[in-house]
């Protein structure tokens, strides 16, 4: 199936390091010179405070700030007699390797799942969504309701949640679930950021789409329905995980 969406650009990075290393031997090898480590040191501090703009996720700005500054950090060792020297780059890069493994490393783990997995929402949701006309609107749409146990609602929740599926909001009277291919939900944003789906006491379903996940449709798509869309997405689920077979979600969510 065609995708409906726009392309995903947070793996740039990936990309950024390849070309990086290709650049900075090639430079080496050819000339003796690595002036290319200037011209990395800024891409990656745009693509961190990017990054950073796009999740609302500081964890982005600092670390590609750190990158960047790495990168200027050797490039002063070798082609200026300045108080930096090969000891401070190890220090810079102690520094940058204890970011990763005390936390860093995990949370772009979950960040990209999360993502990933939004993603497939949003493009499952759509391919049951043949008009385009009536476009984005803010308010939630309700559609229907689970025949369930507030319990059972929450257990569901926690699963999704612990399956980097969506992240779950479990407040009294009703529980939240809530993806973007966007704003991150590791970043506890306002839910008028992020995209959600709403359980009351009762198994009353709402859904909202955020401004930003709309937009990453290739082309307008009715909105009620794409809500309707996600709506029975997510009773499906439910309906696997109740029936304990949690496993069919994930491998739909994996399924091209």
């Amino acid at each position: 199936m065609q995708s409906k969406l726009k392309s995903n650009k947070a793996r740039l990075l990936i990309y950024f390091g390849f070309a990086y290393l290709i650049t900075f031997i090639a430079e080496d090898q050819m000339f003796g010179t690595h002036y290319a480590l200037w011209i990395w040191g800024a891409v990656f501090i745009i693509w961190g405070i990017a990054q950073s703009l796009r999740t609302s996720l500081v964890f982005y700005a600092i670390f590609g700030l750190l990158c960047g500054l790495g990168a200027w950090h050797y490039a002063l060792v070798t082609q200026a007699d300045t108080i930096f020297s090969m000891p401070t780059f190890f220090l810079h890069l102690a520094i940058i390797a204890a970011m990763l493994f005390l936390g860093g490393m995990k949370l772009m783990r979950q960040q990209e799942q999360l993502e990933t997995h939004a993603r497939k929402i949003f493009e499952q949701s759509a391919s049951s969504v043949p008009d385009a006309k009536n476009g984005f609107t803010e308010r939630p749409y309700a559609f229907g309701k689970i025949d369930s146990s507030k319990d059972e609602i929450q257990s569901f929740a926690r699963f999704l949640d612990a399956a980097q599926i969506a992240k779950a909001q479990i407040e009294k009277d009703k529980t939240i679930l809530t993806f973007s291919m966007t704003t991150s939900p590791l970043s506890q944003p306002p839910l008028e950021k992020v995209s959600y789906v709403s359980f009351d006491s009762k198994g009353n379903i709402s859904v909202q789409i955020s401004r930003a996940d709309y937009k990453q449709y290739k082309e307008e798509l009715t909105f009620d329905q794409l809500c309707k869309a996600i709506t029975n997405l997510f009773k499906r689920y439910f309906e696997y995980y109740k029936a304990g077979k949690e496993n069919r979600i994930l491998t739909e969510l994996k399924s091209d």
